[in-house]
């Protein structure tokens, strides 16, 4: 029997365990900051810049459902939401990172940039763009239209969870179609700004974009474990086979987008053939990354990519969820690729990794977790649910 009309009275156990291995990362965090604080702040940079690709990627396919007025997303558009929910929380933790720039970011301490081209290059980026306050400036801008926009999608989602309730789906029409430009261009200059400033002599104008496109195929296989979840414990009664194909189809062309992006990015560097551009793959191919740099050919990609190509892959629950599963992982891997490389001469895999993850993710996971309960887990009373329940793709 479906619960799709209850409240979601579940995830106490996921709050406690989530809360209990982020007080084990703090601990540890705290004990790493202590022991290597520039080492430690990269790290905490990956957990936070991972959860928050994979926030603007859920964000981005509510955004495009309303946007195109589809009615299948609205079976599983809550669980996208619940998502969301955490974003003001994910606004917050990005406070520590307020202390980065001094450990981190080259143009911070322009005196450790040895080459003189590099050093000139880096000398004109902070005499335009790359200085403070300036940058906490935009970071704050950045933060503020991910949080307002999520706050205000869940919102209006909500209002909806009732009999005879506003239908506010023009509403959320108009604010997807207005503000997805804004959120997208706020990602990518984040990714510009947190992300690739760590490389001084390094700009590709597709970085943001290859960034954004990971967090959106992490965030369907997010969404691909949170349809598992939901439906194990009764909800979702009515998400089918067809449903399960759509995200399958989604996954697909948005690996092979991803891979895109990426490959492209590499080859116009490999064309242009420039020092200055090509240090960025020459210090990721060394011995300490070159696994990871494998592992995301074959392991983000080819692997996944050559499942996908089934049919019947696609259409199952089970290996949705599996593939989902293991591509948010690989997302993970692929913003420690980024960020990582720039931790010589130390390796790029470090053990204050894992409890920064942990912190981060913990919250997230139990924060979202709590503004869920009492909620609804599926969008039951929005008028468009009952056709996106018989949406049929074969």
């Amino acid at each position: 029997m479906s619960r799709d009309a209850e409240p979601f009275s579940g995830g106490f156990r996921v709050i406690v365990w989530s809360l209990t291995l982020a007080a084990i990362g703090l601990g540890f965090s705290i004990l790493g900051w202590i022991v290597d604080a520039r080492q430690m702040f990269a790290s905490y940079l990956i957990a936070y810049f991972f959860v928050v690709t994979v926030a603007l990627g859920l964000m981005a396919f509510l955004m495009g459902a309303h946007a195109m007025s589809a009615a299948w997303p609205a079976t599983v558009r809550r669980l996208a939401e619940s998502g969301l929910g955490a974003m003001p929380l994910v606004g917050a933790l990005y406070v520590p990172l307020f202390f980065a720039p001094a450990f981190l970011y080259p143009w911070a301490r322009p005196e450790s940039v040895a080459d003189p081209a590099a050093r000139a290059l880096l000398d004109h980026r902070v005499r335009i763009w790359l200085h403070r306050p300036m940058f906490d400036v935009r970071a704050v801008c950045y933060v503020l239209v991910w949080v307002i926009a999520a706050l205000l999608l869940r919102r209006w989602s909500l209002a909806m969870d009732r009999p005879g309730a506003p239908d506010l789906r023009a509403r959320l029409r108009k604010l997807s179609c207005g503000i997805l430009p804004l959120v997208g261009i706020a990602g990518t200059f984040a990714a510009f700004d947190w992300v690739m400033a760590l490389s001084p002599d390094f700009y590709s104008t597709m970085y943001g974009l290859y960034t954004l496109a990971g967090g959106f195929v992490a965030a369907l296989g997010l969404l691909a474990i949170l349809m598992y979840a939901a439906q194990r414990a009764g909800f979702l009664a009515g998400v089918r086979v067809s449903h399960w194909y759509a995200i399958g189809r989604l996954l697909f062309a948005f690996l092979i987008f991803w891979a895109y992006t990426a490959f492209f990015q590499y080859l116009l560097i490999w064309i242009a053939n420039r020092p200055i551009e090509a240090k960025f793959y020459l210090e990721r191919i060394q011995p300490g990354d070159r696994g990871t740099s494998w592992f995301l050919i074959f392991g983000h990609f080819a692997a996944p990519w050559l499942l996908l190509l089934s049919y019947e892959v696609k259409r199952r629950r089970a290996t949705v969820t599996l593939l989902g599963a293991w591509l948010l992982a690989c997302h993970y891997v692929d913003i420690h690729w980024l960020v990582g490389a720039r931790r010589a001469p130390a390796a790029p895999w470090q053990w204050q990794d894992a409890p920064a993850l942990m912190l981060v993710g913990g919250l997230t996971v139990a924060f979202a977790v709590w503004r869920q309960r009492g909620r609804l887990l599926s969008a039951y009373h929005d008028p468009d649910y009952a056709a996106g329940l018989a949406y049929e793709s074969r």
